[in-house]
């Protein structure tokens, strides 16, 4: 069955959400295979694996959210948890662990309101250089700041396109529907206006008849010529309304 363009573009939007979802999803796989392509060491690993299952349910939370367009329930206290959790991993996951802020800087960008989203990503950004020094590795703070920017804000600006083109979609079909509803207004007082008059002789006819009950013959006379007019009086009754609907489907 082909689709309308109100079914393709639900459907491209579903797509791209769950898009965004997999992308959000990019940088804590990264930081684990980054722990990870070191000899093989559970001591870094186990920890990087527990806390990235913690911190990365509440960071795909963020994202489906902020490509509907809204920000889910205490998102501060979900950036809190998620800043408690990253942070707190570093000292036994390495240097590679740095990596799962990313995660937290484009959390922030979505769900904190603006303008402290923005200091707030700059002030995560900022914290890698010193948080690499301490680490043993600052040849690696341009490297990971530069990654962060690409990834968290890439990841933000394409859930808020999402969430613009979900609006832009609803919107559309809340006017479709505004125009459905006043199309089937102008229809209904188009056919009181010009049936109406109609139906009131029809009525009138009817009424006659009925009092012709004594003469039989011009009763059934008038009978006959009262059926023909209900339904030529019908039939355009329904032309009118096939056109009528057949013009709001069109337009719509």
């Amino acid at each position: 069955m082909e689709l309308n363009d109100q079914q393709r573009s639900s459907r491209m939007i579903r797509l791209a959400t769950v898009g965004v979802v997999l992308y959000g999803a990019v940088a804590p796989v990264l930081t684990i295979y980054r722990v990870a392509t070191v000899p093989i060491d559970t001591v870094r690993v186990l920890p990087a694996l527990i806390f990235t299952i913690c911190y990365l349910p509440p960071h795909i939370r963020n994202v489906l959210y902020a490509a509907r367009g809204e920000r889910p329930p205490r998102s501060l206290w979900t950036v809190g948890v998620m800043m408690a959790l990253i942070i707190s991993a570093i000292p036994v996951a390495g240097i590679d662990w740095l990596g799962a802020l990313y995660a937290l800087a484009a959390s922030v960008l979505l769900v904190i309101p603006p303008p402290l989203s923005f200091f707030t990503f700059a002030g995560v950004a900022a914290a890698l250089v010193p948080l690499a020094s301490v680490s043993g590795h600052l040849e690696w703070a341009i490297s990971l700041v530069l990654d962060a920017l690409f990834l968290a804000l890439s990841l933000a600006l394409l859930t808020w396109v999402i969430a613009t083109a979900r609006q832009l979609h609803e919107a559309r079909l809340e006017l479709a529907d505004q125009a459905a509803v006043r199309e089937r207004i102008r229809i209904d007082r188009d056919v009181r206006r010009t049936v109406g008059v109609e139906l009131e002789g029809i009525v009138e006819q009817g009424t006659r008849a009925a009092a012709l009950t004594g003469n039989p013959d011009a009763a059934d006379a008038e009978l006959r010529a009262l059926a023909l007019r209900s339904r030529a009086t019908l039939t355009a009754v329904r032309r009118r309304i096939a056109r009528g609907l057949s013009a709001s489907d069109g337009d719509r």
